[in-house]
């Protein structure tokens, strides 16, 4: 890192505010009622009846999932845009898994549990009791978690897709039907608890596997520039070192702002990022019942928030990426943000508070978490345990603020 601190991005930051503030406008006009794609329950209506293209549609839809974006073209296009960053890693800003070398790796498991959640809980989309079935969980928390944790040999790939793929979605199921739904909590208690408690059980079980050690198979980028709990006490994040300090300016402002939204599937990629959003905007074009769990102008609120929260985040914390090189505020991306406006509406006091909160108190709880972790649990137990702590804390005292839930 150089010595002297950068200064804060504040065109940059104007820029994604205006950028944010736009789409909020956008979500309240009038859109072309086309039907070139499913709506969001044509394709959940087709997946319980077990038509192999709307499964593939739901699979794809499990990359936006954790962004509240779930859209098949939104979910192939980030993975799209992580082959492109892959490809020209050396020319973009932040590369992809962090630099660790493991992409097609953390890809490969990711499918793999994917397909075993989709495919072995098929049962899951033909329940009434609720509109949404949440296959997406291995894919953002212990599936890609094992490999950069533990390497990318390919029985470790094969555990890691099993893992994720058995314990994710029944495990959120089984807290959104027991728990979620009778005591009136917010939905990602339900999509968290698993990613928490299956994260802790996958990464203590592991510890005792004898195929889950490093191997000289495992490729040379996935081991860290120094020790992973000296990383661990400053607050880093579980990647290898940056070769050169990154050049802060308003630029590399707002591809952090693009990266946050590949940050939970664990590509960290700028390109990704913005691929993700350009497919989630195209869906709502082709058909508006389809991003947005069937609400396109509701998917472009949950945007808005979602860009203010990574900004807000990004320059309040500049100090600690400077510090660090990484720092956890994609957190109230996939949650805070949205979570406020599905708790209390789409009124620009919502988005711009939830977005708030979320950049300012998030972040720095997952990196306290994350610090005091073992050092073979991967740091996302920080951050989803932030979610949910952070999640619970507010809701509940917003719940009782005159305009939100009074």
């Amino acid at each position: 890192m150089t010595a002297t601190r950068p200064a804060r991005p504040i065109a940059g930051f104007i820029i994604m505010i205006v950028l944010a503030l736009l789409i909020y406008a956008w979500g309240f006009t009038e859109k072309p009622q086309n039907t070139i794609i499913s709506s969001y329950d044509e394709m959940l209506a087709d997946a319980a009846d077990g038509k192999i293209l709307a499964k593939l549609a739901w699979l794809f839809g499990d990359w936006g999932d954790p962004a509240y974006q779930k859209t098949a073209l939104g979910g192939i296009l980030m993975i799209f845009g992580a082959f492109l960053a892959l490809k020209f890693s050396k020319k973009t800003t932040f590369g992809i898994c962090y630099g660790t070398g493991l992409f097609w790796r953390v890809l490969a498991a990711q499918i793999l549990a994917a397909l075993i959640s989709n495919f072995l809980y098929q049962n899951l989309f033909k329940t009434q009791d609720i509109a949404f079935v949440p296959t997406f969980i291995p894919i953002v928390s212990i599936t890609p978690g094992l490999v950069l944790v533990y390497g990318g040999e390919w029985r470790k790939v094969f555990t890691a897709a099993i893992f994720g793929g058995l314990i994710g979605c029944p495990f959120a199921y089984f807290m959104f039907k027991n728990f979620v739904q009778p005591w009136g909590l917010i939905g990602a208690v339900a999509w968290v608890t698993p990613m928490i408690v299956g994260g802790f059980l996958a990464f203590e079980t592991c510890k005792y596997l004898p195929w889950m050690t490093k191997q000289v198979s495992d490729p040379l980028e996935a081991k860290p520039a120094k020790p992973l709990d000296a990383r661990r006490k400053a607050g880093e994040q579980d990647t290898v070192a940056p070769t050169e300090p990154p050049k802060m300016n308003n630029s590399w402002f707002i591809k952090r702002v693009f990266a946050d939204f590949s940050e939970a599937n664990f590509y960290g990629s700028e390109i990704a990022g913005l691929f993700f959003i350009i497919g989630g905007v195209i869906s709502v074009y082709l058909n508006p019942l389809n991003p947005g769990y069937g609400d396109g102008n509701t998917y472009l609120v949950f945007l808005s928030s979602q860009i203010l929260a990574s900004a807000i985040g990004v320059f309040i914390y500049w100090h600690r990426y400077f510090e660090l090189g990484w720092y956890p505020t994609f957190v109230p991306v996939v949650t805070m943000g949205p979570t406020f406006v599905i708790m209390y509406g789409t009124g620009i006091h919502v988005v711009l508070t939830g977005a708030l909160i979320g950049g300012l108190f998030m972040p720095p709880v997952a990196n306290w978490i994350a610090r005091g972790l073992p050092t073979h649990h991967h740091s996302y137990i920080g951050a989803v345990a932030s979610m949910f702590i952070c999640c619970i804390v507010m809701i509940s005292v917003f719940n009782q603020v005159p305009g939100f839930g009074v």
